[in-house]
């Protein structure tokens, strides 16, 4: 029996030199955490983050154990399958309001796929930050900082012969049911096959990285500066990817500048700090130039300038800097460890020309900057191409190697930017800031590739706009209006329609009169008969042709003839029209012109057309205030 198993583990091992390990997409989420009795000033934080390496099938599952005396608490990380066969994916999770302590992290998998991962932490009430890879990573762990690696489970010689044993003497022992059928048996020996070598490799620890927690963190603003979206607790939160935006009253410069202030620590109490790094949020809205102010314990004000990464050779020697990075980033490097009280964001100018607005996405302050893990190179995705639809665009790009995902910008000309995540290389967008993208109006986009908490900068901005597949609906609510030989016309702006076209005739007549071109959706018909009764009905045109008519309304100008009103009692009787009313003797106006009225001499002022019963004549002043006075005879 045993030589047939050793054959059969040949045969599985050769076959396994063809078949790589799967691996699975990581999605982050809490299993149960045991309600921890910590004091109100346990600050200390953990932070754990995983990148699969490659494209995988299978789901799996990690098991995350922080303990220490007293202490206990359990998360998971669940690896999930891809609908892209080209991603990575990653996870995150986070254990909070941790005392001061020796903590060991413990991380498993369920179906014994990876190896266990062990780390120590020592917690001073700081945030601490490990980021592994699941798979298979080559690490240069000369570097200071560098990802920790969760390697495959490979069996090597002592586990080959105790699978061997467990099928031999069919024990029950299920330490090798790998497939999880509840036995080991051939099938298992044929998972373990793919993870068996001479010389398994060993998990690399993570660099932990160290910053400051934002529960020691104060944020404020200068009393010129308004939240205009989010708040400011939101930079430090890991829930959520909006950027806040910060907006002045007045364009943003040297002698108006934007500041946001971090007081940072409790009790007066400073903390160490080696460094701050700023995320940025809307391209179109990015700082371009400014300071970053520290002020130490000891009351002195240190400034950085914010210079770009290409003059910092320049100004490295004589003066502090801060660096902004081509994605809009900005960090600063103390060069070592100084005990900070305050941390202020100074922004004289920003990438939007006379701008008033700022958009952050985050701010951390940096313990130690040796620890920091360097950033990757993500590869720009390209040949970003979009095609337009009805109320909505399809965008499609370059698939990108080594990343968890895509983030798309959306934004019009005056609106606000909108990021939307994909995990493919291609994505269709109907809707921007909730709303309904509209035809005929111009969206750009862009896109960037991200890898966990990493992204890579935004692609070229090419522009879209969405156009309508049909001629435009009939106008609706159309409403019609008579005035003296004149109609007022009104209806609904429709969707989809550049121009109008109205018709009208009179009610007698067999044709329409049409008028086109009519950009509002308004309308007057003037020199029209009056007291005369018309037809009208209006459509819609767009580049696809003129639509369907909508329903016809019905109007009747009106005469300038007054009613006939009883003369009971009249003192102004009339006396027709062209003739002066009864028993006035004279009118005159202070200034103006009458108009169209026989009976007035200009030089002389009067104003007899006012009262000669014909509504024709008028008195035309170019002024509010005006006199008119009149002689009656009795």
């Amino acid at each position: 029996m045993r030589k047939f198993i050793v054959s059969l583990l040949a045969v599985c091992l050769l076959m396994s030199a063809f078949v790589q390990p799967i691996g699975n997409m990581l999605h982050a989420q809490e299993v149960n955490e045991e309600t921890q009795g910590e004091a109100v000033s346990a600050s200390g934080k953990i932070k754990v983050e995983i990148i699969s390496t490659e494209t995988l099938e299978k789901e799996e599952n990690f098991k995350l154990q922080l303990s220490k005396n007293g202490y206990d608490s359990e998360k998971v990380i669940s690896l999930k399958v891809n609908e892209d066969d080209n991603l990575n994916s990653d996870g995150r999770v986070e254990f909070s309001n941790l005392e001061d302590g020796n903590y060991t992290l413990t991380i498993t998998s369920v179906t014994n796929k990876y190896q266990e991962y062990r780390q120590d932490f020592v917690v001073e009430g700081l945030e601490y930050t490990i980021q592994l890879s699941a798979g298979e990573m080559e690490v240069d762990t000369q570097q200071k900082a560098h990802p920790g690696v969760l390697c495959y489970r490979m069996y090597g010689e002592e586990e080959l012969l105790e699978i061997l044993h467990e099928i031999e003497k069919n024990t029950k022992s299920l330490t090798y049911d790998l497939n999880q059928d509840g036995v080991v048996n051939l099938l298992d020996l044929q998972l373990f096959s793919t993870s068996y070598t001479a010389n398994p490799k060993e998990n690399i620890l993570s660099t932990i990285e160290t910053s400051i927690p934002s529960s020691i963190v104060k944020p404020e603003h200068a009393d010129n500066v308004e939240v205009k979206s989010g708040s400011l607790d939101q930079l430090f939160s890991e829930e959520t990817q909006e950027s806040v935006q910060l907006a002045t009253k007045e364009p943003i410069s040297v002698e108006k500048p934007l500041e946001v202030s971090f007081t940072l620590g409790k009790d007066d109490k400073t903390v160490p700090l080696a460094g701050v790094t700023i995320q940025p949020g809307g391209s179109e809205n990015q700082i371009s130039g400014g300071s970053i102010l520290v002020e130490t314990q000891d009351g002195v004000e240190e400034e950085y300038t914010i210079i770009s990464a290409k003059d910092r050779a320049v100004f490295a020697r004589t003066a502090k800097t801060a660096i902004l990075n081509d994605d809009g980033s900005i960090s600063v490097d103390f060069g070592g460890q100084i005990a900070v009280k305050k941390v202020t964001i100074k922004v004289t100018s920003t990438t939007a020309q006379s701008g008033n607005l700022v958009e952050i996405s985050k701010v951390e302050f940096v313990n130690d900057m040796e620890n920091k893990i360097p950033e990757p190179e993500l590869n720009i995705p390209s040949a970003l191409q979009a095609k337009a639809g009805n109320k909505e665009f399809t965008l499609n790009w370059s698939k990108e190697n080594n990343i968890t995902g895509y983030e798309v910008s959306v934004r019009t000309e005056s609106g606000k930017e909108e990021l939307l995540s994909t995990t493919k290389n291609s994505i269709t967008i109907s809707q921007y800031n909730n709303n309904k993208l509209k035809n005929g109006e111009t969206y750009k986009v862009k896109v960037r590739s991200v890898n966990g908490s990493w992204k890579s900068p935004f692609s070229e901005e090419i522009s879209v706009v969405p156009v309508t597949d049909k001629k435009p609906d009939a106008p609706d609510n159309l409403v019609v209006k008579g005035a003296y030989k004149t109609l007022e016309l009104s209806w609904k702006k429709m969707e989809d329609t550049d121009s109008y076209n109205v018709y009208y005739k009179k009610e007698s007549e067999a044709s329409y009169n049409k008028i086109s071109g009519i950009e509002s959706n308004s309308y007057q018909l003037t020199n029209l008969e009056d007291k005369t009764t018309y037809m009208v009905y209006v459509t819609g045109v767009n580049a696809l042709g003129e639509g369907e008519k909508s329903l016809t309304a019905k109007a009747t100008t009106k005469s300038l003839k007054p009613a006939n009103l009883p003369l009971y009692k009249e003192i102004n009787a009339n006396k027709g029209e062209g003739n002066v009313s009864e028993h006035v003797v004279s009118a005159t106006h202070s200034h103006g012109n009458m108009v169209g009225s026989k009976l007035d001499n200009s030089s002389k002022k009067t104003a007899l057309g006012l009262f000669d019963n014909d509504f024709s004549s008028y008195l035309q002043v170019n002024d509010w205030d005006n006199g008119v006075s009149q002689t009656k005879r009795y």
